[in-house]
């Protein structure tokens, strides 16, 4: 699946929520997707700090002290923010396969609206 790279990074910081999925009692097929996307997210999102930190690098000077960047001037800022968006722009592919979770789970509508590109709820057979 494409997706932009901001999604991958907004998906890393959702880490802890994914670990909700892992947490289900899910068939042992759909807890190895889940370990299986929780390594991708982790590898893309890896890479898009090492940019961002390189391009903060490149505008920036490294605060110890505050532990942040601080730009010297409105142009740096600028510059770095236009190439931070188009760093955010970049599709990239995540390789997985859809999760499969019990209609029944118990999980927040936040986690699924955020995974929403990864899980499929599995509707429960009709008696």
């Amino acid at each position: 699946m494409k997706t932009k790279i901001t999604n991958v990074f907004f998906a890393q910081k959702a880490m802890e929520e994914i670990r909700a999925l892992a947490d289900l009692d899910l068939p042992i097929r759909e807890s190895v997707k889940v370990i299986k996307l929780m390594k991708e997210l982790t590898k893309h999102h890896q890479i898009f700090d090492e940019a961002r930190i390189k391009l903060l690098q490149k505008y920036g000077t490294l605060n110890q002290k505050e532990s942040r960047y601080d730009f010297e001037s409105d142009d740096k800022r600028r510059a770095f923010n236009q190439e931070f968006i188009d760093l955010q722009d970049i599709e990239l592919e995540v390789e997985h396969e859809m999760i499969e979770i019990p209609e029944d789970a118990k999980l927040k509508p936040s986690l699924l609206l955020m995974f929403e590109n990864f899980v499929k709820v599995k509707e429960a057979p009709k008696i």
